[in-house]
């Protein structure tokens, strides 16, 4: 971490420590906590826990977005994951993933640059109280012979395939943008609206076509920017209802913002994931 940016933090831990004490508050036992943390490659193990002035414990690892104009380099929170993440999609993967797809999860968190991206390929499962049976990269449900991330089957239909994407693209293409005004000291910045079909990257061919009202499929995304509703919703009414019946754009947190072909389909999602529904894009 530059050391400009030591201000941010208010105090410093080990990763090991935070992941003991988010097990307390969880009333999880020490066992699990052992596993999961003996498991992580020493790359991560390694890796600085601090306390940032927000109140969120937070740890070192990522790759700066790099390559801006200006020879400038950017960090913040993105190459500095939550703790509380990392642990609970470690717990996710080891209740839902089989030995092997686990094994494989926690070695493809070795990557810096990918690290957010696989964390948050468990995040639709983190708030489900109903009873469900996930099935991780499952095939023949798509097109083709591509995987899809997540089959997911509650006891009773809809049954939900859904793609999980972590997207920075308009991040960095607003970064680049805004980084010479910035430099110039501009006070006043308009950037560019961002590219909503960043969103669906090398997702809809993945789905085969279903006019099966007891399936539901589509794309949850995380974002990294605050993107334009409008454009949004204008690209998605334009693709094919058949192919994608859903979006879902969110962090961590309950909250989400929800697009959907039908009332009735926005609320089978929302009840069934536990989401909070969001009119907002920034979360």
């Amino acid at each position: 971490m530059p050391k400009d940016l030591e201000i941010l933090i208010s105090e410093k831990s080990t990763l090991n420590r935070q992941f003991f004490r988010l097990a307390d508050e969880a009333g999880d036992p020490q066992q699990l906590v052992s596993e999961l943390f003996d498991i992580l490659p020493n790359k991560i193990k390694e890796a600085p826990a601090f306390l940032l002035i927000t109140g969120k414990w937070h740890y070192d690892y990522g790759i700066p977005y790099i390559n801006l104009p200006e020879n400038t380099n950017v960090i913040g929170t993105p190459q500095w994951p939550e703790v509380k993440i990392l642990y609970q999609s470690l717990k996710i993967a080891h209740t839902y993933l089989t030995h092997q797809q686990f094994d494989v999860f926690v070695q493809r968190l070795i990557d810096p640059a990918k690290h957010n991206d696989v964390l948050f390929e468990m995040r639709p499962l983190l708030y489900i109280t109903k009873s469900f049976c996930p099935i991780y990269e499952v095939s023949g449900y798509g097109s083709g012979n591509k995987t899809i991330d997540w089959l997911i089957k509650p006891a009773s239909p809809p049954f939900f395939l859904t793609e999980v994407k972590n997207r920075e693209k308009s991040m960095i293409k607003f970064l680049h943008d805004v980084t010479p005004k910035l430099n110039r000291g501009e006070d006043f910045i308009i950037p560019p609206k961002p590219d909503p079909g960043d969103l669906f990257k090398s997702t809809l061919e993945k789905f085969k076509s279903r006019i099966d009202s007891s399936w539901l499929q589509g794309v949850w995304v995380q974002t990294q920017i605050i993107e334009d509703r409008s454009s949004v919703i204008q690209y998605f009414n334009k693709i094919d209802h058949t192919i994608l019946q859903f979006l879902i754009i969110s962090k961590w947190g309950k909250d989400a913002f929800v697009l959907t072909r039908t009332e009735q389909q926005k609320r089978q999602l929302i009840d069934f994931f536990e989401i909070n529904e969001s009119t907002l894009l920034d979360y």
